[in-house]
């Protein structure tokens, strides 16, 4: 591995679970309130377990380690699905669907 994955790896590990949210969303098109919303949204619903089993899918995402490409935030919620419980993907989509209509 060299120096500077290294150090964009560690640099994510200091990063919140919120931060990936924020930064998923934004890739797939949403605005900076759009997105702020989600998070708060799914922030305040999920325990700090689930929001730790979301991390890591979102995490390799933003890091474009799987898939190896920006997806719209259909596609990205078709990827989450199979990734997190049914629970975790009910609340981040509607969270996705409810913002991005308010917004």
């Amino acid at each position: 591995m060299s120096a500077a994955a290294a150090v964009a790896l560690l640099s994510a590990c200091s990063k919140s679970t919120e931060y990936f949210i924020h930064k998923s969303l934004k890739n797939a098109g949403f605005k900076r309130p759009e997105a702020r919303c989600a998070v708060d949204g799914v922030a305040g619903q999920l325990s700090r377990d689930q929001l730790s089993a979301l991390r890591g899918p979102l995490l390799r995402y933003v890091m474009l380690d799987e898939p190896a490409r920006l997806m719209d935030v259909d596609e990205l919620l078709a990827w989450l699905r199979p990734r997190v419980s049914p629970e975790i993907h009910h609340v981040v989509s509607h969270y996705a669907t409810e913002c991005r209509v308010a917004g």
